[in-house]
Formats: structure tokens, sequence, C-alpha cells
């Protein structure tokens, strides 16, 4: 298996009842593929955990992270929002 292989779309293939498939497993990072099961087309899921000892350096740095998650996590949700309505 290839893993810069992009995976191609067959028409014939019932993408309902496959499970998803590993294409990258690296340490610290895992790559899955999997087509929409509503409309059969190729659907993106980013799940992203960042761990800092610095997080949990003071009550202060603890808020000033989750501020940053919070604005992050606005932030990309509009983006992908507006990519949604295409």
């Amino acid at each position: 298996d290839d893993p810069d292989a992009v995976a191609e779309f067959d028409a014939s293939v019932d993408y309902s009842k496959e499970m998803p498939k590993l294409l990258l497993d690296r340490p610290g990072l895992q790559l899955w593929h999997k087509m929409d099961r509503t409309f059969s087309v190729p659907k993106t899921s980013l799940r992203l955990l960042l761990t800092s000892p610095n997080v949990y350096r003071s009550p202060r740095t603890m808020t000033l992270n989750r501020l940053f998650v919070k604005v992050l996590e606005d932030d990309l949700n509009s983006y992908i929002y507006d990519s949604t309505l295409a």
C-alpha cells in the first residue's frame, strides 16, 4: 500500500458498508479514510491533541489556553461552515 496514494471514488462500491481504512500510521499521527455514507463523497474530519506542560503552569496559563482553544474552534468553524454552503 502506497501511503501517498489518493483514494479514488468508485460508483459501483457500496461505501455505507465499508469500514475506515488506515492509510498512515506513524508515532503521533494516524490518517484514516472513509467515504461519506449518505452522499458517497470524501468527508474531512480533523482531530488534534496538542500536549504541553506549560498549559498547567498556573491558573492564568490554563485560562489563556482555554480562551485560545475557543477562539481557534470558532475561527475554524466559521471557515468550514462557508465551505459546506458551496
